[in-house]
């Protein structure tokens, strides 16, 4: 395995160390340098206990990234296919399941719960992509706090969140949560006729 930077300075620490005491023991008295001989041991076990440790948090950093790698491929895989699902027009159905969603029919619905599933996939991307160290903790919260009241604010996008918010990391379904407790289910509806009269299409300025 290649060793990192860390593992590579401890180890180099480690070889000055020796040589120096080495260099310190030459021409001294037997019992100095017997004494020399235990800190270069002692020395020498420190620096493989050292670089053990290095190794494991490498390992684990490794580990981690490679869970989070295969969850956004996951995701990935289920935007798509969320995506096929949706068809070249879906336009009229999402309006649909905003306006009159009992008047769905099940294909309706199908269609309608793949775009707002495939929504809530785009947010959860962005917190996989905070786990991974790449944007702020902020970032991801952001994002949501300013799309999520236009996009979730109507009852059909709401169930379809209730109904599956289990497949979703928990840290993220409680942020989730908590930015939908202030927002009702006409939330939607609601700015795009605030937008109609303002004129201005503000995104985050839904109505609550």
């Amino acid at each position: 395995m290649t060793q990192s930077g860390p593992i590579v300075c401890g180890s180099h620490c480690v070889r000055f160390l020796i040589s120096f005491l080495h260099l310190q023991s030459r021409g001294c008295p037997m019992a100095h340098s017997d004494r020399v001989s235990m800190w270069i041991s002692l020395i020498a076990s420190g620096g493989v206990l050292i670089g053990l440790i290095l190794v494991a948090i490498e390992l684990n950093q490794n580990t981690q990234q490679l869970r989070l790698q295969l969850e956004f491929q996951a995701e990935q895989k289920i935007v798509d296919n969320n995506r096929d699902l949706l068809g070249d027009n879906p336009t009229p159905i999402i309006v649909k399941s905003i306006t009159d969603p009992k008047e769905l029919t099940f294909e309706e619905a199908l269609v309608a719960s793949s775009y707002f599933l495939n929504l809530l996939n785009e947010f959860e991307t962005r917190y996989f992509i905070y786990q991974a160290g790449l944007i702020e903790d902020q970032d991801w919260k952001r994002h949501i706090d300013e799309n999520i009241c236009w996009t979730m604010g109507n009852q059909f996008a709401q169930t379809t969140w209730h109904t599956t918010k289990s497949a979703f990391e928990p840290e993220f379904v409680e942020y989730v949560d908590d930015a939908l407790a202030g927002i009702t289910v006409d939330a939607t509806y609601g700015w795009w006729l605030d937008a109609q009269d303002s004129g201005e299409w503000n995104m985050i300025g839904c109505a609550q």
